[in-house]
């Protein structure tokens, strides 16, 4: 007599994946690739012990702004560009936002490439966090921004080289592993009376054309 052979639960599983068509029995397979970023990036964030609670929560704000932002605990004040340098290679960072605190309330922002620069040196003023202005925008953390720069650092030769160290630290990589895989708000970046002016912006999606809403810092 023969045994007839009851079918494994590979074979049930297999059987479910095909779908019947005009075209015969198709079978359907599951992509199961999983996208690596190309672009690895990462930019180190980090500041001096002597820094005050505008600037420490300023500070936080732009770490949570951007998935590939990579954090260091404080380091001493009088410390040298090459700890900073050192401090790069160890994070496995090719850029850095540094915050340098002075006295008088003096803050000092450094942008730069490492471990050869270029690098720039601005003096942060009119501070205003997100949980100070308390603005109705409001967006997913660590989505993908959209970068706007004003016609300005395209005709300066100086501004030139700050859009390229901002492009550098806060464009998130593509298919990031922190990041969210759509865009919900856009950074803005003017220059006026010689100043860079930062906005963040959440986009409204509307039946018409989209709208911005401001959320901080």
């Amino acid at each position: 007599k023969r045994v007839r052979e009851e079918p494994t639960a590979e074979q049930i599983a297999v059987s479910e994946e095909k779908a019947k068509s005009m075209f015969g029995n198709v079978e359907i397979k599951r992509d199961h690739q999983v996208v690596k970023p190309t672009n690895l990036q990462k930019c180190l964030c980090f500041g001096t012990r002597n820094m005050g609670f505008k600037e420490r929560h300023l500070l936080q704000d732009i770490r949570d702004m951007c998935p590939h932002f990579r954090e260091h605990s404080k380091i001493s004040p009088v410390s040298s560009g090459d700890t900073v340098v050192e401090l790069c290679n160890l994070h496995h960072c090719n850029s850095t936002l540094y915050f340098e605190a002075h006295r008088d309330e003096v803050t000092y922002m450094w942008i730069a490439q490492a471990p050869k620069g270029p690098s720039i040196k601005l003096r942060i003023g009119n501070i205003h966090t997100a949980d100070q202005i308390r603005m109705v925008g409001n967006c997913l953390k660590f989505s993908r921004p959209l970068l706007h720069f004003d016609k300005e650092f395209d005709q300066l030769p100086h501004l030139r080289v700050a859009r390229s160290l901002l492009q550098t630290a806060f464009n998130v990589p593509r298919h990031h592993p922190k990041s969210k895989p759509f865009v919900d708000h856009i950074l803005c970046f003017y220059f006026l009376d010689d100043h860079i002016w930062f906005r963040n912006y959440q986009i409204v999606a509307t039946d018409g054309e989209p709208s911005l809403m401001e959320v901080g810092p």
